[in-house]
């Protein structure tokens, strides 16, 4: 296992690279915000629409923004839905772009996650755990209930309470995470020769 590299898009606190650190992967996390100070694995600041050159990964994980998506599922009368509409092309465009670079980078394996109204707009999600729909090319997986999916809703107005409300719950990243690396163990083994 020794290794093996997983990308972060829009990593934010890290949500995915707790589980995947845990997990035994090496993580290199990319966000435009500056999340260097408590980010658990190595930081690149970076837009990622003017960023082209991306280490060989085997996994890629990414976490676009939602909110304009989330925003098309709510009434037009709510304060914040009339304040700041909607923009879905954006929503879209930073989607297809984190799909995009997990095209570039080849992993063997990829994961997008987004909210459920996202499908209207990017295609049907592969699964969903929660309030979070997973796209992507990865292995069936179990996330043991732990409770951790719903403390989004009661985090407490601070400075931080977007990017901790957005990271991915421990037990998501790190059911997948363990599920990932099963799978690339099984799959780097020598196949034994068929016995006559």
């Amino acid at each position: 296992m020794d290794g093996r590299l997983c990308i972060d898009l829009g990593c934010g606190l890290g949500g995915w690279t707790f589980g995947f650190l845990d997990a035994g992967f090496k993580v290199v996390g990319y966000d435009i915000e500056d999340f260097s100070a408590r980010y658990p694995g190595k930081f690149v600041q970076a837009d990622l629409f003017s960023l082209d050159v991306f280490p060989d990964a085997d996994v890629v994980v990414g976490s676009s923004p939602c909110t304009d998506f989330t925003k098309t599922g709510l009434p037009p009368s709510w304060p914040s839905v009339r304040r700041f509409p909607p923009d879905v092309e954006r929503g879209v465009r930073l989607f297809n772009r984190f799909r995009e670079i997990a095209m570039r980078v080849s992993p063997r394996l990829w994961v997008l996650e987004n909210v459920r109204k996202a499908q209207d707009f990017v295609g049907p999600a592969k699964t969903h755990y929660g309030s979070r729909y997973l796209w992507g090319e990865f292995p069936d997986f179990m996330v043991p209930y732990s409770g951790d999916e719903y403390g989004k809703w009661r985090q407490p107005p601070s400075e931080e309470r977007t990017a901790t409300r957005s990271m991915i719950p421990y037990s998501l990243a790190r059911g997948l995470a363990e599920s990932i690396r099963f799978h690339l163990e099984a799959v780097s083994q020598p196949q034994e020769e068929p016995r006559r």
